[in-house]
């Protein structure tokens, strides 16, 4: 991420701010809210979120309840080469869904990033960066829903979620995502070694959700571009998520894959 340039200095920023948020474990979800038009930032087409929890006993894992609280799977830390694996197969996964699935994004979408905090969140805490959202993306009836996957670090455990308009059959495109995974292989550029990770808690503290632009709406979309789903360097918009210094350099290059197939 090229920290010279506008929008990579904010994002470094924002994800700053994600990483002082996540070290105190207040962060439960960082969202990527794309709306269709920067006039209604709430009105959502698409969203991308990460999930977080932190284990009060020290024994990190992540959980996928139902809504009524039924715990449906958990898991647990396996050590470096696997979270390695696990990386990998999340950035192939969201390199699938936004180049052979997703419909190009429509002229003057904008992107904003979104933080939900837990309960153990001080009162009137906001991560570096962002500020108080006074209301929620709502997402557009007919958008449906897919896992991407799942990430178990030694410190914290992570599920991440599309949800999206442009998905016609969940069930259909999460089955050729998996087999996508079986035959395609990454670019050596994705293949790097990640360093360790963090842990968590998964309340959302119902006043301190905080958002943050980090762009300006999209023009048209060039359909010679080798990612359908880019938005120009002008499109990305509001945020609210937070990173630390020891965590900012893995994270930037984290991110700086994530916004390669976002912008």
């Amino acid at each position: 991420m090229d920290g010279t340039e506008v929008l990579g200095a904010r994002l470094i920023q924002k994800f700053k701010g994600v990483t002082h948020a996540l070290e105190h474990q207040y962060l439960r979800e960082l969202i990527l809210v794309v709306s269709a038009s920067e006039d209604d930032e709430n009105d959502a087409i698409e969203m991308y979120t990460w999930r977080l929890r932190y284990d009060s006993d020290g024994e990190p894992h992540a959980e996928f309840r139902q809504q009524d609280g039924t715990v449906m799977a958990a898991l647990r830390f396996r050590g470096m080469q696997f979270l390695k694996k696990q990386v990998t197969e999340l950035l192939l996964m969201i390199r699938t869904l936004c180049r052979g699935t997703l419909t190009p994004l429509p002229p003057g979408a904008c992107a904003t990033l979104r933080l939900t905090y837990t309960d153990r969140t001080p009162k009137g805490y906001q991560a570096p960066g962002f500020y108080r959202s006074p209301e929620d993306p709502v997402l557009r009836s007919d958008a449906q829903e897919i896992d991407i996957t799942s990430l178990q670090t030694r410190y914290h455990g992570c599920a991440i979620v599309v949800q999206s308009v442009f998905i016609d059959d969940a069930y259909a495109v999460g089955m050729r995502m998996k087999e996508n995974l079986r035959f395609t292989s990454l670019n050596d550029s994705l293949n790097e070694t990640m360093d360790e990770g963090a842990g968590d808690e998964g309340s959302r503290s119902a006043n301190n959700d905080t958002i943050e632009r980090i762009s300006d709406p999209a023009g048209p979309q060039d359909e010679a571009v080798e990612i359908p789903r880019k938005l120009d360097e002008t499109s990305m918009s509001r945020s609210s998520p937070v990173m630390s210094e020891s965590t900012i350099s893995k994270t930037t290059r984290l991110s700086e894959r994530l916004l390669y197939l976002f912008t």
